[in-house]
């Protein structure tokens, strides 16, 4: 990966960062969840999204809207490319004084019960490039007026995503049609429904009534990831929720998310997060760490 342009703008609880790359096939993205919200705008290039349990065909100018929590993946395509993205992480304590109710909406809607991905027209892409364009060309943002206005400017940009969004909703260009894509869609709802039961892969392909050679095959090339990788990874995904909201022991959130050992969780859990339960817990009540640039 050769960069030729990166910016990266913004504090302990807001970041917006602008990347110009080249990919190859030979660069991967492992799947990543961040304790914050993000956009993520498509400036250049096609790529696969994987959100959730969704596989979205990205091209110019779409945007993606990633709750916190939610797994995602950026599969690049096969050959030499080039790509050109902005990222904008946020926690939502940073619109702490924006009154959303003035115009009628909660912009974390967007994030929790909107479609993940839209696709805009130019004259939207130039309003939307406008107001990153503006971020961008800030400073660090550490003053006070810097930081009011980087909270404006996403306030803006979050409202226009929301509107944009909200008439997507009779009519998404980003819906499944592959009867393939479908079925691994199918199959990781089912996942994530069932994480917490014993999961296995002869019991899904069972489920499906499809067979274990298939099952393997299809799911890894549409979600970039093995059936027990995903089930790893959706398990993981909810202790990081208990273990910041809960005073529960590991071996009990072991439990709780379908591991069948708090041996078996400890290791899952450092392969995927570099950490252990009981360090991630402590680092996330003293403060001192953070998930968004996983």
């Amino acid at each position: 990966m050769s960069i030729f342009d990166a910016v990266n703008i913004g504090n302990s609880n807001f970041t917006i960062e602008h990347r110009k790359e080249e990919y190859s096939p030979s660069i991967t993205v492992n799947r990543h969840c961040h304790n914050r919200y993000e956009l993520y705008l498509l400036l250049e290039g096609n790529v696969n999204y994987f959100i959730k349990e969704k596989i979205y065909n990205l091209s110019k100018g779409d945007i993606a809207a990633i709750g916190m929590y939610d797994f995602h993946r950026t599969i690049y395509p096969n050959k030499k490319a080039p790509f050109e993205r902005i990222a904008i992480h946020f926690d939502k304590d940073f619109l702490t004084g924006i009154d959303f109710d003035l115009a009628g909406i909660n912009p974390i809607d967007i994030f929790e019960r909107g479609p993940d991905v839209i696709r805009v027209d130019a004259d939207i892409r130039k309003r939307i490039t406008r107001i990153t364009e503006r971020m961008l060309s800030m400073n660090e943002g550490n003053s006070e007026a810097g930081k009011c206005l980087l909270k404006l400017l996403l306030a803006e940009l979050l409202i226009e995503v929301h509107l944009l969004m909200k008439n997507l909703e009779k009519n998404n260009p980003f819906s499944v049609t592959d009867e393939i894509k479908k079925k691994v869609t199918q199959i990781m709802e089912y996942i994530n429904k069932n994480y917490s039961s014993k999961l296995s892969l002869a019991g899904i392909a069972d489920e499906f009534y499809i067979s274990r050679y298939y099952l393997t095959r299809v799911f890894k090339r549409y979600s970039g990831l093995t059936v027990v990788e995903y089930i790893n990874n959706v398990r993981i995904n909810e202790s990081l929720k208990l273990l910041e909201i809960s005073t529960d022991r590991v071996s009990k959130i072991a439990s709780t998310v379908g591991f069948n050992s708090a041996a078996h969780f400890d290791r899952v859990f450092r392969s995927i997060m570099q950490t252990s339960p009981l360090k991630y817990r402590k680092l996330i009540e003293t403060g001192t760490y953070s998930r968004a640039e996983l």
